[in-house]
């Protein structure tokens, strides 16, 4: 008989965070859950020092669930996909190194997979909210909002994703739709996102669920420097470039071709990019600085769609795998990478 508590691991990704993965551990490993079916992994991503580690070793005297894996490429999906192949466990649920959860947060997210026998669902998302405990920039900009897809537990719209800081899958699933996406990911400095993304649009192509539990809340600890329009403008940049890179793969996998997708973009986009610039102009003469803001946000990631297309268009040969999809020299080389993460991981 299938047990209906399903066996679960928390994996945590972090890199030299020591003082925020504390405050995250601290919740996460006092959970309102059997013990004895759910543990928690920090993967420590290209670790710099000892912090991190040191951090584990201190909580593992009393809570022996708690896992420690190095992962030396860098790369919040090499940590994630690393995670997903050291684990056992029925259940994969990820979280950020900087949120926190109350006593029911894990129950709430997985109860869907337990009342699930038939297995049609195969990802599960909870609330984010943004907390700014540090205030935020005089006329910055707040790009992050709570994430409250559904007012109750239930399926998602298909135009709807979940947020990595926040998100369960069953590793089954995970590992039938080949993991993370590679080419996207946070990655030191580089804000590109959105790797979550493929693995669900598969997921939703083979007929499964995703469902969104808003009760499975957390929240999420943002400091004073996401708030300023630089970090803003940097985000704004990345994202677009996410947004490409990830619309590419959905068109690979069709076997379908890129190119009208990228010209029709770059169009659009070289021709929303003067309009924004003499916005922006107009709002800098009349000295209309939050309304400024704003503006020049929107200016970074219309270049960034420009620059990526670009990039795609007319840098990058492609070459043909055997499946027939096309994929470029650079994201072929992903794979040994990917798998080069997992081969050199260690573990406490």
């Amino acid at each position: 008989m299938r047990d209906i508590v399903p066996h679960v691991t928390v994996a945590i990704c972090t890199q030299s965070r020591p003082k925020l993965l504390a405050a995250t551990l601290h919740c996460v490993l006092r959970q309102q859950y059997p013990a004895d079916h759910y543990e928690v992994l920090v993967v420590d991503n290209a670790p710099r020092d000892e912090s991190t580690a040191q951090v584990v070793r201190e909580l593992q005297s009393e809570f022996s669930s708690l896992r420690y894996l190095a992962v030396l490429t860098a790369g919040l999906s090499h940590a994630r996909n690393a995670a997903v192949h050291f684990s056992q466990a029925e259940l994969m649920v990820f979280v950020d190194d900087d949120i926190v959860c109350e006593p029911g947060w894990l129950a709430h997210l997985v109860a869907p997979f337990a009342g699930d026998p038939d297995q049609r669902i195969a990802a599960v998302g909870g609330e984010v909210i943004p907390v700014y405990s540090e205030g935020v920039h005089r006329g910055g900009v707040q790009i992050y909002r709570p994430l409250r897809l559904r007012s109750e537990p239930g399926p998602i719209q298909n135009r709807q994703m979940l947020m990595g800081a926040n998100m369960a899958f069953r590793r089954a699933c995970l590992l039938d739709v080949d993991l993370f996406d590679a080419r996207v990911g946070r990655k030191g400095a580089r804000l590109l996102a959105g790797d979550e993304n493929r693995p669900i649009e598969r997921l939703r192509r083979c007929g499964l669920e995703i469902w969104f539990v808003p009760a499975a809340r957390v929240f999420h600890e943002l400091p004073r420097a996401r708030t300023s329009v630089r970090y803003a403008v940097q985000h704004g940049y990345d994202s677009a470039r996410s947004r490409v890179l990830t619309q590419i793969g959905a068109l690979e996998e069709q076997r379908r071709s890129a190119a009208p997708y990228l010209i029709s973009r770059l169009v659009v986009s070289a021709i929303k990019l003067p309009v924004l610039a003499f916005q922006a102009g107009l709002l800098a003469l009349f000295l209309q600085r939050n309304a400024l803001a704003p503006v020049v946000v929107r200016i970074a990631r219309t270049l960034g769609y420009i620059n990526e297309i670009k990039r795609q268009l007319f840098s990058k040969p492609v070459i043909s795998n055997r499946k027939g999809s096309q994929r470029t020299a650079s994201e072929t080389a992903e794979r040994p990478a990917a798998a080069s993460s997992m081969a050199r991981a260690s573990a406490l």
